[in-house]
């Protein structure tokens, strides 16, 4: 009898860029460091110009370009989602990744709208299932704060900023983005009003000196395995 081995398939991940050691090392950053933080700030300030509605469709007409010519990260993300849903047809996961890679254009046009989003936009954008629960739960009577753990769906970072907004300071513990003048882009867009604290590059350690503070809350992005076998996701630190 013949048995037939089974093909294991193994994460695709990109490549590493030198860029996160020198974030730590404190170097000064590259040109192309400042090249890649200027042509960012140029897309987020067209994005912020437009109108709302206009700059989602942009967002994702410039997605849907990097969906087509990105051919590098397409397939890392088609391996990857090849080990995720192995029983899904090709064009299945096809279709999937292109609506990731528009999900990010429309992600980033709301991230480019932050600063001017009132508090009555953000309550039609995000809702909660039920907030009143929450205002119930986060006004118990803690010594040691409150941790939330959230999935990575759709704009987390929105949710975010929409906590602050409603009156729930929190803090945001992220990676420090590749790129040393990038790093920092994204979290200048928090008015302070937003009551959000992006904390860059924090470890276990920092998790618990932000933790005691009663009032305060920590909301951290969770990862989600897929049989046993993980596409490429943050790392991630216990406290």
């Amino acid at each position: 009898m013949a048995a037939v081995a089974e093909r294991t398939l193994a994460p695709v991940l990109p490549r590493r860029r030198r860029t996160r050691a020198r974030l730590r090392g404190g170097s000064q950053p590259r040109a192309r460091d400042w090249l890649e933080y200027v042509a960012l700030r140029a897309v987020f300030g067209v994005l912020g110009a437009l109108p709302l509605g206009a700059a989602l469709r942009a967002g994702e007409l410039v997605a849907l370009a990097a969906y087509v010519l990105d051919r590098p990260h397409r397939r890392v993300g088609m391996r990857n989602l090849e080990i995720a849903f192995p029983d899904k047809r090709l064009v299945e996961r096809r279709r999937i990744l292109r609506a990731s890679f528009l999900n990010l254009g429309r992600m980033a046009a709301e991230l480019a709208h932050l600063p001017r989003l009132s508090a009555e936009r953000l309550r039609d954008m995000v809702r909660f299932a039920d907030e009143d629960w929450w205002r119930e739960a986060i006004s118990w009577e803690r010594s040691t704060g409150v941790l939330v753990l959230s999935g990575h769906f759709g704009n987390w970072e929105l949710l975010v900023f929409a906590h602050g907004m409603r009156g729930h300071p929190v803090h945001m513990v992220h990676r420090a983005i590749a790129g040393a003048s990038g790093a920092r882009g994204p979290a200048r867009a928090w008015p302070a009003r937003a009551a959000v604290r992006p904390e860059l590059d924090a470890r276990a350690r920092r998790l618990r000196r932000l933790l005691p503070h009663s009032g305060e809350h920590q909301r951290r992005p969770r990862a989600h395995r897929a049989q046993g076998r993980c596409a490429r996701r943050p790392r991630l630190h216990r406290a």
